[in-house]
């Protein structure tokens, strides 16, 4: 292989050498320079080439090593490091020439200025191959100027997307702070507009991430060859862009909004032989003294923008703090921020409510529930916060990390298992859906060294019945490893019955809507007789929720339930408790 390298190398050079060849532009760059050498980089084969004035310039014999990226990479004092690494990428995903000022270090430690130009080379849209050439500058550049020139190299890649050469999030969010500054001295300070590209997931899949970059790209030059001067373009990632524009009178604004909503309506992207339509949705909101910093008006505008998707998209929605389905999207946003920081913090923490058993004798089990520390101190309920994770997209992950947070805790407590019967946990419908949820958590719970018949599953009928496929896969591959799983709430949908046959289900858990008023409302009764005997005709069990009352617990008793849960029995407490605390198994009076 090595041997294989020097030859191509060797051929590399060859070809350097030849007016003819892909260097014969760098060559003339090498004829009004000294101290220059040659470089040549193959992206599919990832194999590196540099002339002997390379070697030279790094302090280095030819064909004392063979040139990798890594190599040159390293040989890069640090700051210069970041530079190489962030033009590299630039180079390779957009196809843009670069010239750097570097400080590379010799092999025997001492550093050298370095001037590095490199011209990407495309075929069919993609870069196939980067040619340069490498200036050894260190007599004509003094040390201070140089170091300028670093800095401010590096300083543009920390503040400007490299796709699209806007600004970014981060140069955004400074900006905004300047302009809340100064609209606290003049009590405005004009608009930020939030924009989000409606068809962007359509067309990345269907014309590749290649095709999804160009469309970013075009829409960025739409963009800004449409706005004014004054007003403040950036990119904050995927297909989403930020506008800040100086107009404080709200008309004025507003109209520049709904002709970027025009503008990207016409315009057709072109993939292959097909021809799509974009369009964008904003979301508007004033920098003004109500703002109390630039994380607030983001969630404001991007309030707006989530319901102007709601609406059909290619729309403007402009922030308002009397609008209901507004306020909504917004404390969605908060809560969206307080779910990643409690995943990533650790501020989820367990509960448990205890299953009894209601004719008596078999051990208690458990429901675990979750409960999440916030930011200002206080302990939120699952209904403050999942809908956000719902509409964010992050149950799935909430999922995962409960089982992890229960396998350790019960790993921990082995020796109280035989205490109790199991534990049940509730896994949402993203989970059901998502084909590698299974992936983890099977063998997360053979690591466990649990039993099977000490942990259940629970899915809500609801989105069981949204995803019946999914529900059935997954139901059927926890049946096959030893682990029950109980269908949850039900009650809700209005094809239970129908589709409970094809879900190898063992136990039912009957929606608390039923339970509640069981002791006087002939309908809830009739419901909860029913499903009681259509449970002992397949055998399954069935699990009441929501006792609050002795009334409630003896009809249920008469119906033939098998457990029960509610307040009547026990609160929530966090689950180490639960388990080591000594509940009777009836009511007390």
């Amino acid at each position: 292989m090595a041997g294989k390298r020097q030859i191509q190398r060797e051929g590399a050079e060859q070809s350097m050498r030849t007016p003819d060849g892909e260097m014969h532009g760098a060559l003339t760059m090498l004829e009004r320079s000294a101290n220059a050498g040659l470089w040549m980089y193959e992206v599919a084969s990832d194999v590196l080439h540099w002339s002997d004035g390379v070697f030279a310039i790094f302090g280095d014999s030819r064909g004392s090593y063979t040139p990798t990226l890594s190599r040159l990479i390293e040989n890069c004092a640090p700051l210069s490091r970041q530079v190489m690494i962030r033009a590299g990428l630039k180079a390779l995903k957009r196809g843009s020439p670069f010239a750097l000022n570097l400080e590379i270090v010799q092999a025997n430690g001492r550093r050298r200025r370095v001037r590095v130009i490199g011209e990407p080379k495309q075929a069919e849209g993609k870069v196939y191959r980067i040619v340069g050439c490498a200036l050894d500058v260190q007599s004509s550049v003094d040390t201070e100027e140089h170091n300028r020139l670093l800095e401010e190299q590096l300083r543009y890649y920390r503040d400007y997307d490299s796709l699209t050469d806007l600004p970014n999030r981060k140069r955004l969010e400074n900006e905004l702070t300047e302009c809340l500054v100064a609209a606290r001295r003049r009590g405005a300070g004009g608009w930020l507009l939030y924009l989000d590209l409606d068809r962007f997931k359509l067309i990345n899949e269907a014309c590749g991430p290649a095709g999804g970059d160009r469309l970013i790209r075009e829409t960025a030059t739409l963009l800004r060859e449409n706005i004014e001067s004054a007003d403040f373009l950036a990119r904050l990632g995927s297909d989403q862009f930020a506008i800040i524009i100086a107009e404080v009178e709200p008309a004025a604004a507003m109209r520049k909004a709904t002709a970027l909503v025009d503008l990207i309506d016409q315009y057709r992207f072109h993939g292959g032989a097909n021809a799509f339509h974009v369009s964008v949705s904003i979301g508007a909101a004033p920098i003004d003294v109500s703002v109390r910093h630039s994380g607030e008006l983001f969630r404001r505008a991007e309030a707006s923008c989530h319901v102007a998707k709601q609406q059909g998209g290619s729309r403007v929605v402009v922030f308002r703090h009397a609008d209901t389905e507004l306020a909504n999207s917004e404390t969605d946003l908060s809560w969206g921020e307080e779910i990643l920081l409690g995943l990533d913090k650790g501020r989820f923490v367990l509960y448990a409510q205890r299953l009894v058993d209601i004719a008596g004798g078999s051990a208690p089990s458990y429901e675990v529930l979750l409960r999440l520390h916030t930011s200002d101190g206080s302990m939120a309920l699952p209904g403050r916060f999942l809908p956000a994770a719902r509409r964010y997209g992050l149950m799935n992950a909430i999922d995962r990390h409960v089982v992890q947070l229960l396998l350790r805790y019960l790993a921990d407590s082995n020796d109280l298992q035989a205490n109790w019967g199991h534990v049940s946990v509730n896994l949402s419908g993203a989970s059901l859906c998502d084909d590698s949820f299974i992936g983890f958590l099977l063998p997360a719970l053979t690591r466990s060294g649990i039993e099977p018949n000490k942990i259940c599953f629970e899915i809500t009928e609801s989105e069981a019945l949204h995803d019946i496929a999914s529900a059935q896969e997954m139901v059927a591959r926890l049946h096959a490893s030893g682990y029950r799983v109980f269908l949850d709430d039900f009650g809700n949908g209005f094809t239970s019955f129908h589709y409970l046959k094809n879900l190898q289900v063992v136990g039912l858990k009957l929606d608390n809507s039923y339970i509640r008023h069981l002791d006087r409302e002939p309908f809830n009764q009739a419901v909860v007789s029913s499903v009681s005997r259509i449970c002992g005709h397949l055998g399954l069990e069935l699990v009441a929720e929501g006792v609050e009352n002795v009334s409630e617990l003896d009809v249920l008793k008469r119906f033939g339930v098998h457990r029960a849960q509610g307040f009547l029995f026990h609160r929530p407490e966090p689950l180490a408790n639960a388990i080591l605390s000594d509940y009777p198994s009836e009511p007390a009076g």
